[in-house]
């Protein structure tokens, strides 16, 4: 193999190497690894749009940290930031590989469900409420989360479903924080 030509294939693998860091980079949250609010309102149409034609069952996760300003007032932005990776990691680890977990803003999170009805997803909720609430952040102790889940209804746009499940996690944070509702 001639110098050239490795050369050649040097740049070209640099190239590819480069143009797939930008396109994660595009779609992902800087912070936590995970689909950031843009991809995941992309394939939030495009799950809802799958979900109507085969007439399946999807649901929707949406989930904020308690009192997450009093940790970055008290512990400092960078304790806050590890958090959230945290946060977005465990959540992760309890997700199958067609699910879909994205960061929606600040401290709220989104997560998808496909094929996946209200009671099922009222579990899983529960079960990442639970992961969450059980881990011990060294030096500021456990951090909870509240949860609001609902289910696509058919004719639903993605806008009302989010619409819906804010509303949910709203009454999580009213009813007293660290709970599931739908």
């Amino acid at each position: 193999m001639s110098d050239i030509y490795r050369k050649h294939r040097a740049r070209h693998h640099q190239r590819k190497q480069a143009e797939e860091r930008v396109t994660t980079m595009a779609i992902t949250d800087g912070l936590t690894g995970i689909l950031n609010r843009q991809e995941f309102g992309r394939l939030l149409e495009k799950e809802m749009a799958r979900a109507s034609r085969y007439a399946s069952p999807l649901s929707l996760i949406m989930y904020d940290l308690d009192h997450f300003k009093r940790i970055n007032d008290r512990f400092g932005h960078n304790a806050g930031d590890d958090v959230l990776k945290t946060v977005a990691g465990l959540v992760g680890e309890c997700l199958r590989d067609t699910d879909l977990h994205g960061r929606w803003g600040g401290e709220e999170f989104m997560v998808l469900l496909p094929e996946t009805g209200l009671a099922a997803a009222g579990k899983v909720a529960e079960k990442l409420r639970l992961a969450i609430a059980d881990h011990r952040f060294e030096g500021l102790g456990g951090v909870t989360a509240s949860f609001g889940v609902a289910e696509m209804v058919p004719g639903e746009d993605s806008r009302s479903l989010a619409q819906r499940v804010d509303e949910a996690l709203y009454r999580a944070k009213a009813l007293g924080r660290n709970r599931v509702e739908s």
